[in-house]
């Protein structure tokens, strides 16, 4: 029986926790037994700020696979599509446009072509980011089991530290390309002209990861909220709402070395099914509504509500925990307290919230149906208080249904 990759697996939530949705709309997804939800990580953050089965997306959608999906040529909608889309990110470094399925697929072209441009091999990336599990097989070395990967053959990235000036001035041998995302912790502004300046002193690739940043910080992701430049971006996740495409956009020049009409020798990049009709139609829909509703103004005021929720409730009752990363992209965290592993607590706290019909990974994503939802609020008081029980009790037992989660991968150390 089917039960999804590692993201999706069932394992990786307590008993009780849905194992399937069958339909999802704005904020509300709806389990095979027909129990509603309110959903706070909106598929990983791939419905987007429009949430699940935005009206506009999905008419879009279909009427785009009333006229035929994938071609042996590009669709006629690809150029004008591709001009919308620099259009709205509105960068001077945003010049030209490659489409794929998943983000994946984007972040793993943009090293084959920082590594193709440059001559070497050796990319740096930070502590704890994640670029994809295929294409660029870094993150599956780097776990344990690290099965079916040829460790030999897999050029590890050097791993620095997020906003260490230092830790990027020390990597003294050539470099293809530094590869960040934004996650809990804002860039400052001597980091960010570090990132440019090692980049121009050994000649390398400057590439933004916008996955999950991308149409939810800012209409041109991290980057343009925190102002850094970039070689390359690569976009995902909520660019479709919910529909596979997947964009790597970028400097002219350096986009060129995918076009055989450039060059004899081109970096290979290469989908069957990207730029097909129906992640276009849902990609132009997106960006269209975003303006239309100034759903990204709305992501930051209601995700600032929702933080403040959750800070409120665990405060009343006592407990460690915190929240971090921006209010349109929030993380949750608990801690270990004594016996009580953090892994435990946090079980129990998405068990409790499961109870009250919320549903929550470890990441918030806000969308423009959040506001305002009373069921929060009691869920989280329901909770936290079990959580607060709990630590005082020093142990799970009798408020957790079933075993804690076990991850299905783990980092090795370093």
């Amino acid at each position: 029986m089917s039960r999804g990759t590692f993201s999706k697996h069932p394992s990786r939530y307590p008993a009780g926790y849905p194992v399937a949705i069958s339909s999802g709309s704005g904020c509300w997804v709806w389990d095979t037994r027909g129990t509603k939800y309110l959903d706070l990580s909106m598929g990983l953050a791939a419905a987007g700020v429009l949430g699940h089965a935005c009206p506009a997306v999905t008419d879009a959608v279909r009427r785009a696979v009333n006229a035929g999906t994938v071609f042996h040529l590009p669709h006629a909608v690809e150029q004008l599509a591709t001009e919308e889309l620099l259009e709205f990110l509105d960068q001077d470094w945003a010049e030209d446009v490659r489409y794929a399925l998943n983000g994946t697929d984007a972040t793993a072209s943009a090293v084959r072509l920082a590594r193709a441009v440059t001559g070497v091999t050796p990319i740096i990336t930070f502590r704890g980011a994640y670029h994809g599990a295929s294409g660029v097989d870094w993150f599956a070395a780097g776990q344990h089991p690290a099965r079916g990967v040829d460790l030999n053959n897999v050029v590890a990235p050097t791993v620095c530290v997020w906003n260490d000036v230092q830790s990027l001035r020390s990597v003294h041998y050539p470099i293809a390309a530094i590869i960040f995302e934004v996650g809990e912790v804002a860039p400052t502004p001597e980091f960010i002209a570090m990132l440019r300046a090692t980049c121009a002193r050994h000649r390398a690739v400057l590439i933004a990861d916008e996955v999950v940043t991308g149409f939810r910080l800012h209409k041109a992701g991290a980057c343009g909220l925190y102002g850094i430049n970039p070689d390359l971006a690569c976009y995902g996740k909520a660019l479709g709402s919910g529909v596979p495409i997947s964009a790597l956009v970028g400097r002219r020049d350096l986009m060129s070395e995918f076009d055989l009409a450039h060059t004899h020798d081109p970096v290979f990049m290469s989908y069957t099914n990207a730029a097909n009709s129906l992640g276009l139609a849902a990609m132009r829909a997106t960006l269209r509504e975003i303006r239309v509703v100034d759903a990204l103004a709305r992501v930051w005021k209601y995700g600032e509500a929702m933080n403040a929720a959750f800070k409120a409730a665990a405060a009343f009752h006592g407990v460690p925990f915190s929240v971090t990363g921006q209010p349109p992209r929030s993380l949750w965290r608990l801690r270990d307290v004594g016996n009580v592993t953090s892994a435990a607590l946090s079980a129990l706290f998405q068990q409790r919230m499961c109870d009250k019909k919320v549903l929550t990974g470890v990441a918030n994503c806000p969308t423009i149906y959040h506001d305002n939802i009373p069921c929060l609020a009691e869920a989280l008081d329901a909770a936290l208080g079990a959580v607060a029980l709990a630590i005082s009790r020093q142990s799970v037992e009798g408020l957790l249904e079933g075993d804690v989660p076990t991850p299905l991968y783990v980092r090795k150390p370093a």
